[in-house]
């Protein structure tokens, strides 16, 4: 994964991840901000890596499409 890309989905997270589910907003912000893995993450939630990468994954799906409809971050 690039530093861009990085930095973009912090920066939608910042701008939008009020509105996701808290997990959602706590594991995107455990990897993107304090940099763990989705291991580190499951440990922490007592919960499997896949459903980390799940909450991430739909997450994400969540802030582009905040994104895409609002365009705050782009402006």
């Amino acid at each position: 994964m690039s530093i861009e890309n990085i930095v973009e989905k912090g920066e939608l997270l910042d701008q939008y991840g009020a509105l996701l589910t808290d997990r959602q907003r706590d594991c995107l912000d455990l990897y993107y901000n304090e940099n763990l893995t989705l291991a580190e993450i499951a440990g922490h939630f007592h919960i499997s890596r896949q459903a980390v990468h799940d909450a991430m994954r739909h997450g994400e799906e969540q802030l582009l499409a905040y994104e895409s409809a609002l365009h705050l971050v782009a402006e």
